[in-house]
């Protein structure tokens, strides 16, 4: 065997000691936060069917699903791309989340991404994150974002910038456009890269084919993008003739008004072209970002609203949630420190000893077992009359 076969493929990668230990820290301190909140914790499967993976709106999710044949069942498994549809499938169907009340999940674990995307960082992302379900509208929004602020100061990812969209506002706006079903495809390709000068060329061949309730928020709809109550006050100018669109507008402001009283040094954007998710998301959509050593915005954690999972099987609940990929932030965190000091102590047949050892560990020391003490260890471990206690005199 050469020493290629050590390699991993790419896009996938080993964390080191250092590395590692802090993405369990910062894992738990994330878990705990949610407990806090009164999230109940979950892990579903590394893979399953594929046909429960990629339920209703994670068809999406199909083409990042690595897919094998079940030697046992001879079905097709994937190897999960994303644990919010799996964290969906428990809540509604093992968890009772369809009878309408609140239930509250959190979960963390790896996932396993079919392409590498150099922009998007790791094949298999670290993901921690919650999701809400029967807390319907902007209450269970505001929740969602108000956890998400709060786990970005547990990482120390301060100061952030929150920027939010309205899936369902994208999508009203596309069926009142009149719009065929090809048409409202290209303007979404447009909106997704933000390709203004494509844009404006084809809005010029097709703004006759537009519904004239719509034509001016379609003539500026790429400028619909900044601090949050400008673009909210522009929007709501050109949606006087929509009342479902400014209702659902409406619903984002106070959003916007609530996350402003509560969490004041957070910069809040608001970007009515974005439409990532657009698929899956059906209203209130967020990403958190911060800037890195080298002044770039690096995206920490997206989340939003889904009210249609699970509808091919007669258990839908309305849900939002957010989730961070923990690995791509590890070098922005940080550096874990030990709360305990090192001792050692000598490998010997005593009962005692090893319960001392342990008594020790219990109290937050780090306990490394040796056949003799080494010169210049510091604190060890010795058995003076019978007791083993703590040095710290071995020169």
């Amino acid at each position: 065997m050469t020493t290629e076969a050590w390699f991993t493929p790419e896009g996938i990668e080993d964390l080191l000691p250092e590395q590692a230990e802090k993405l369990e820290f910062y894992r738990r301190e994330l878990v705990d936060l949610f407990a806090a909140s009164g999230y109940a914790l979950v892990q579903p499967p590394l893979a399953e069917y594929v046909e429960a993976l990629l339920t209703g709106t994670a068809q999406d999710l199909r083409d990042d699903t690595c897919v094998f044949v079940d030697r046992e069942s001879g079905r097709q498994m994937g190897v999960r791309a994303d644990m919010t549809p799996q964290v969906a499938r428990i809540a509604l169907s093992r968890l009772e989340a369809g009878r309408g009340h609140p239930l509250r999940l959190c979960y963390a674990g790896e996932v396993l991404r079919a392409h590498y995307n150099r922009a998007t960082g790791s094949r298999s992302p670290y993901q921690v994150g919650i999701e809400l379900f029967n807390v319907p509208g902007t209450a269970g929004d505001q929740e969602a974002l108000l956890l998400l602020v709060e786990a970005m100061e547990a990482l120390g990812l301060t100061p952030m910038t929150l920027s939010l969209g309205h899936a369902g506002l994208v999508r009203g706006l596309l069926e009142a456009s009149g719009l065929t079903a090809p048409e409202q495809a290209d303007v979404l390709d447009m909106l997704r890269r933000k390709a203004r000068p494509e844009y404006e060329a084809w809005l010029a061949a097709h703004l006759d084919d537009i519904h004239y309730s719509v034509q001016a928020l379609f003539t500026d709809w790429l400028l619909l993008a900044g601090e949050a109550e400008s673009v909210l006050e522009q929007a709501r100018a050109l949606l006087q003739e929509l009342p479902e669109q400014l209702h659902q507008l409406q619903a984002l402001a106070d959003v916007v008004m609530l996350l402003r009283e509560a969490v004041p040094d957070v910069r809040l954007f608001v970007d009515l072209a974005e439409v990532r998710g657009y698929q899956y998301h059906t209203g209130v959509t967020f990403a958190t970002y911060v800037t890195d050593a080298h002044g770039q915005a690096v995206e920490v954690a997206n989340g939003g609203r889904y009210d249609g999972m699970g509808r091919e099987f007669g258990a839908v609940a309305p849900a939002t949630g957010f989730s961070l990929d923990l690995r791509a932030v590890l070098d922005m965190l940080p550096p874990v420190e030990r709360t305990g000091e090192r001792i050692w102590a000598p490998m010997q047949p005593d009962a005692a000893l090893y319960e001392k050892v342990g008594l020790l560990r219990a109290e937050g020391w780090e306990v490394l077992w040796c056949e003799t003490v080494p010169q210049g260890a510091g604190r060890y471990l010795e058995n003076i009359g019978g007791e083993w206690v703590v040095r710290n005199d071995k020169a």
